[in-house]
């Protein structure tokens, strides 16, 4: 079951425009996920972790991604 919930968790970052997906790592346990990664902004953390709350069995996310703000 978890192996499912990850790989729905991956299809669902795939399909958001605002997040690279090469650059996050979901792990699912007992139906809580953790995400891990690397991305631009606050809003991009937030918007997965809502995005991955909907899931159909995640209890929880544990959001522990970083903000990294690249340089031009």
């Amino acid at each position: 079951k978890d192996q499912e919930l990850e790989a729905a968790a991956i299809d669902a970052i795939k399909w958001l425009t605002t997040a690279s997906p090469e650059k996050l790592e979901v792990t699912v346990r007992d139906g809580w996920l953790t995400l891990k990664g690397e991305v631009a902004t606050l809003h991009q953390a937030q918007c997965l972790e809502a995005v991955l709350r909907q899931i159909p069995g995640i209890h929880g996310v544990e959001n522990v991604v970083q903000v990294v703000r690249r340089t031009v």
